[in-house]
């Protein structure tokens, strides 16, 4: 289980990552008009994860990474090992595109 946390981490600074590619300087912000931006993309990854279907969601996420030119993250390649490790990935990956600073929260975190 450890191991699995681990990864959800990672996954959740992909996230991250991926936020701030999509959405600049302004990625952090709690402004709404930077998280509409990213909207359609973190419903579709949320609907195919829900259900579980596992190639679809990597269709998704490889497509936004080669749309912008990234690597993609090594991750995403444990998504294979089973639908539990699958969920908790994607759903660490959707987590830290959905991440913002609470107030007086620092950026560094």
């Amino acid at each position: 289980m450890d191991n699995l946390m681990k990864e959800v981490n990672w996954a959740f600074e992909t996230g991250k990552q991926m936020r701030k590619a999509i959405l600049g300087e302004n990625a952090f912000s709690d402004k709404n008009e930077d998280d509409n931006a990213i909207r359609s993309f973190v419903y579709r990854l949320i609907n195919l994860s829900s259900v579980g279907d596992t190639a679809q969601f990597m269709d998704t996420v490889l497509r936004q990474y080669s749309g912008y030119g990234l690597t993609i993250p090594a991750v995403f390649k444990n998504c294979y090992k089973s639908e539990e490790d699958f969920k908790a990935i994607a759903h660490g990956y959707i987590l830290g595109l959905k991440y913002c600073n609470s107030k007086g929260e620092n950026n560094n975190e």
